[in-house]
Formats: structure tokens, C-alpha cells, sequence
């Protein structure tokens, strides 16, 4: 139906083919067979903070557009792809206020699989640097405290848990760092390991001498506990190395002759001090 007076209602375009709804005398929407649209981008909005949908469905393979192409997110089986730009959880300024077992982001995810060679990972992150001399690469878990914490508080805690019958025939272990190296001549100046511990002193307040005494502080705190029976304590290792050959020269070598302390360091054990000796060359302590 054409409405002459173009104040509210629709007009029929014979021209685009196309059918433009007047509110308050002015075009709001068009139509087309292609779909409906605004008449200037950015022009009208789905709803109002007062007026809401109630639900969006789409079809498989829907995509939702923000300023042609700049973000998309596309729907494929079982998967949403974004695509253009960053993705944003509130900021520094605004951060989403949680509170203790209710964690602002979940992902609960199961694997039926039986492969032997191919890992099973339900959240994976690449980041690849193309830029000769850029730092970093890495993803960061940062956690701030400026307040006295209770029992314990970490930035990253990686966990795993077997079941009653849940085993593992190969290696387990709850946190793997590796490096691959290319088969190429790395030359020079350069340090390579597959895990980096810092410690930092953070200004004069952990740095006055005697700051630290009566707290423990070092570069690895390692514990057992659970097993009331010491199955750990009679059958566990400090380390487990694998892939080394004794000899001298190496890194792990048996065979040579006694020599002098050269130093040594202190490690805790419970509540009491021990020290590793050190040798400044190859030694088989006697």
C-alpha cells in the first residue's frame, strides 16, 4: 500500500524494487529482496535499552558482520570462526568484578578419542613473530595482589587429576615445556631453554638486608603430600633425566677423579638449610 504523505507508513519504489517504511515523515528502513537495511549505515538500531529481542536465530553458515568485513564471526558445524580484529574481555579500568568459584570464563570440553600420536587439545594459541628483533611471543597470566594473601596465590596453575582407573602407559605430568630447534646453525649469542624461572626484587622493600629472613624465598618450591603411606618418599625422584650419555665432557659424567669443593648451594629441605657442593671441574666425589 503507497502512503503519499510519507509521514508514517511504506512506499512502494518501482525503480530499485525496493519498499522504504516512513516513521515521522522520514525513510527508516528500505526492503529489497536481498534483505531489509537501514537507510544510512549506522542510521537505525535493533532494539532500543528499553524495547529488547528477545533471541537471534541463524541459519548454519551465518555470519555476523561488523563494518563490512572489518570483524566477522561465522558460524560453520559445530564452530564459530572470528575473523578481523581483537578480541576484548572488559579492561584494566573496567575489569568484571568476580568473586571466588564463580570464574568470569569457563570452557568445559571431553575427548572420546583413542589416538596414540595426536595430542587432544581443547584450547590451543599460535602467535607467530615476523618482525626481526620483537620480544615476547608469549601469552601472560597476570595476577595482582595488594593486600596480605591467604595460604597460597599463583598467576598459573596448571592441574591433573586421574580417576580411580585412570593411568597412563607413556609419561604424565600436569605442566610440558618444549623447545624445537631448527637443523640449522644457530651461530652465536644466543641462549636457549625450554623453561625460564625468574625471581624479581621488586624495590627496597625485598631487598634490605634481612627483608626476607624468616620467609622462604628461592627459585622452585616443590612439596609431597597425599600419600599417607610415603610411596613417594620411598620410590620418588628429586629429578628424572632422560637422554644424556655418561662420559667426560658431558653433562652427566661418571668417570673421573676426585677434586676440590669449589662451592655450593643452598637448598631447603622441610624447615632445614642443605648445601649441594660445587666442583670447578669434573669430578667423582670419594
Amino acid at each position: 500500500m503507497a502512503n503519499t504523505s510519507k509521514a508514517n507508513g511504506f512506499r512502494r519504489d518501482i525503480t530499485t524494487s525496493r519498499l522504504y517504511l516512513y516513521v515521522g515523515g522520514s525513510e527508516a528502513a528500505a526492503f529489497s529482496s536481498s534483505g531489509i537495511m537501514p537507510i544510512t549505515t549506522d542510521g537505525v538500531s535493533l532494539g532500543t535499552t528499553s524495547y529488547m529481542w528477545s533471541d537471534l536465530f541463524l541459519a548454519s553458515g551465518g555470519v555476523i558482520n561488523w563494518n563490512n568485513g572489518d570483524v566477522t564471526l561465522t558460524h560453520s558445524s559445530n564452530a564459530l570462526a572470528f575473523a578481523g580484529g581483537c578480541f576484548n574481555m572488559f579492561t584494566s579500568g573496567a575489569p568484571y568484578s568476580y568473586t571466588a568459584g564463580t570464574p568470569c570464563f569457563t570452557l568445559y570440553a571431553t575427548n572420546a578419542g583413542t589416538s596414540s600420536s595426536t595430542s587432544a587439545e581443547p584450547f590451543y594459541v599460535k602467535s607467530t613473530l615476523t618482525g626481526t628483533g620483537q620480544v615476547g611471543g608469549r601469552s601472560r597470566f597476570h595476577c595482582y595482589s595488594n593486600v596480605t594473601s591467604g595460604g597460597w596465590v599463583n598467576a598459573l596453575k596448571s592441574y591433573m587429576e586421574f580417576g580411580a582407573s585412570g593411568k597412563t602407559t607413556g609419561l604424565a605430568s600436569s605442566m610440558c615445556a618444549e623447545m624445537l630447534l631448527p637443523n640449522a646453525d644457530l651461530g652465536s649469542g644466543g641462549a636457549y631453554f625450554p623453561l625460564e624461572i625468574e625471581h624479581v626484587s621488586g624495590g627496597t622493600s625485598t631487598t634490605t638486608a634481612g627483608a626476607l629472613s624468616g620467609n622462604h624465598t628461592g627459585f622452585i618450591y616443590m612439596a609431597a603430600s597425599g600419600d599417607t603411606d610415603g610411596d613417594f618418599d620411598d620410590n620418588g625422584f628429586l629429578l628424572h633425566i632422560t637422554g644424556l650419555t655418561a662420559g667426560s665432557g658431558h653433562l652427566f659424567h661418571t668417570d673421573n677423579t676426585a677434586g676440590t669443593v669449589a662451592g655450593s648451594l643452598r637448598i631447603g629441605v622441610g624447615t632445614t638449610p642443605y648445601y649441594i657442593l660445587l666442583y670447578s671441574n669434573e669430578v667423582q666425589h670419594t
